[in-house]
């Protein structure tokens, strides 16, 4: 499993793949981003506004409410067009 290699057998393999031909720029721009702002040590939390860190706050007290959960069908069929494309 990924998550057992050593770090020099992570660092070989991602930069194999960094150096195949294939892989499309929009990919590399991605595994960029995550990257740099790992090292900048910006995680997605410190990146978001107060206002999204607000919101995401606020539904993860929510989610201890069984009550005001939504069943995993329902969001599925709300969803659904996007999840087919």
């Amino acid at each position: 499993m990924w998550f057992m290699e050593t770090s020099t057998t992570l660092r070989e393999q991602i930069h194999q793949l960094v150096d195949d031909q294939r892989v499309e720029n929009d990919l590399l721009a991605r595994v960029y981003e995550v990257l740099s702002t790992s090292v900048e040590g910006k995680g997605e939390w410190e990146q978001m506004t107060p206002e999204q860190q607000e919101i995401v706050l606020k539904a993860y007290e929510e989610s201890f409410d069984r009550d005001s959960l939504i069943p995993h069908e329902t969001v599925k069929a709300r969803y659904k067009k996007w999840l087919d494309s």
